[in-house]
C-alpha cells in the first residue's frame, strides 16, 4: 500500500479532467462522458495487459520448475534399478 501523503500528491497532480460546462456555461456532459469513458477502457486494457503478462510469467515459472524437478526424479530412478515411465516407477 502506498503512502497516505504520496498518494495524495499523485491525486492532486493528476491531469485535470474536462469541465462538464461548455464555454456558454451550460451544462453539457457528452464530452465529458466520453472522455470518461475513454479512460476507463484504457486503464482496462492496462489491467488485463499485466494479468496476461502475470499469467505467462506464472506460467514460465512453473514450466521452469518441472523441468528441474523431472530429472531429479529419473535419477533417483536409476540410482535404486527402477524405470520412470509417464511417472510411474516400475522395476527394471
Amino acid at each position: 500500500m502506498r503512502n497516505r501523503k504520496i498518494q495524495r500528491m499523485l491525486r492532486k497532480s493528476g491531469e485535470k479532467g474536462l469541465s462538464r460546462r461548455d464555454t456558454a456555461g451550460v451544462l453539457d456532459l457528452t464530452p465529458y462522458e466520453a472522455v470518461k469513458n475513454i479512460i476507463q477502457k484504457e486503464k482496462a486494457a492496462a489491467i488485463r495487459e499485466a494479468k496476461a503478462k502475470l499469467k505467462e510469467l506464472e506460467e514460465a515459472k512453473a514450466a521452469e520448475t518441472a523441468e528441474t524437478e523431472e530429472p531429479e526424479k529419473s535419477e533417483e530412478a536409476a540410482g535404486s534399478g527402477k524405470k520412470t515411465v509417464g511417472g510411474v516407477e516400475k522395476q527394471a
